[in-house]
């Protein structure tokens, strides 16, 4: 019988700060947390979405709003909300947590196998959006489609990403993380990250929630993967160390 601990991992987007990014138009960020087993990549289930008590005040009266955060139960990814970038420096206050459950054999391996967050920016341009609409005014004279919600209808690409690992999260962490991107685009993003170990569950057998597709870090080449930055909860409370 195999004693499996119930991991809580909280990120909370704070804040993101336009530095220097090559194109103007709309973003978000999507946040994924796995373990990697080698043989076997078990991702941790994004349950829980917290926003905040004003976003309704906030989508009348704030012009970076696009749309709201939301949940991708398939892919266990969190997205956050979608903001309009126009000019250097720009900030945006996100405000935005999302909860995490991760299963650990706390008897095995998996103890001490890494788990990592990727967080990946996603791009849209509104312009290419107006041409689509331009051109479907055009051509027939049917109704365009409501405007979109949650991403869907949103042709979002991913133009980068930032790879971290988190060390011993069953042993309770909560560090402050800026995760910068690549010099193309280049943004800084404030998040804080809290884990805990909350419960334990006996189990005549390992049973784990499984990543319906290998997330980016693990789908490339070992030669080729981005070398993780890393957080270890043992170390002192000053902001992590990004190469």
């Amino acid at each position: 019988m195999a004693v499996m601990g119930i991991v809580e991992i909280v990120l909370h987007f704070d804040t993101f700060r336009n530095i220097d990014l090559f194109h103007q138009g709309i973003y978000h960020l999507r946040a994924r947390i796995y373990q990697d087993l080698g043989e076997q990549v078990i991702a941790a289930l994004p349950y829980a979405h917290f926003r905040p008590p004003t976003e309704a005040l906030e989508r009348e009266n704030n012009s970076h709003f696009v749309l709201p955060g939301y949940l991708i139960d398939e892919a266990q990814t969190f997205a956050t909300k979608s903001f309009m970038i126009k000019y250097c420096e720009e900030e945006v206050d996100l405000n935005e947590a999302a909860e995490f459950r991760l299963e650990m054999d706390l008897h095995s391996a998996q103890q001490t196998a890494p788990v990592y967050l990727e967080v990946e920016l996603l791009f849209e341009d509104p312009s290419s959006r107006d041409k689509e609409k331009e051109g479907s005014k055009e051509t027939t004279n049917a109704k365009l489609p409501p405007p979109a919600t949650e991403g869907r209808g949103m042709n979002f690409k991913i133009v980068s990403y930032t790879l971290h690992k988190l060390h011993r999260v069953q042993s309770g962490m909560h560090e402050y993380v800026s995760l910068v991107f690549d010099e193309f685009h280049f943004c800084t993003v404030g998040l804080l990250i809290h884990t805990a170990l909350i419960d334990f569950r006996f189990r005549l057998r390992p049973s784990h929630i499984t990543a319906s597709h290998l997330p980016r870090g693990i789908r490339r080449d070992a030669k080729e993967r981005p070398k993780a930055k890393e957080a270890n909860p043992a170390a002192s409370r000053a902001p992590l160390a990004l190469d």
